[in-house]
């Protein structure tokens, strides 16, 4: 694998850009695992979108453990 962000679709959205060294078939199965709720990723924080300066200072800090979630209102 190259490593070049992938472009799938997931849970409504129009595309989820993933950046991964895994081959594109052990993605999708990650994305299937996840959909099917077998897989449940940890979230540290949940910021909303106005809160992106928040959100990356949080990630830059390295205290978390599990993901930083953005909120993009539709």
């Amino acid at each position: 694998a190259d490593g070049r962000a992938n472009r799938f679709r997931f849970r409504g959205f129009r595309a989820l850009y993933v950046s991964t060294f895994q081959p594109e078939d052990i993605l999708k199965d990650i994305i299937g695992y996840v959909e099917r709720g077998e897989l449940r990723p940890p979230v540290a924080r949940e910021f909303d979108l106005e809160e992106i300066r928040q959100a990356q200072e949080a990630f830059l800090d390295k205290r978390h453990v599990g993901k930083i979630s953005v909120r993009v209102a539709r």
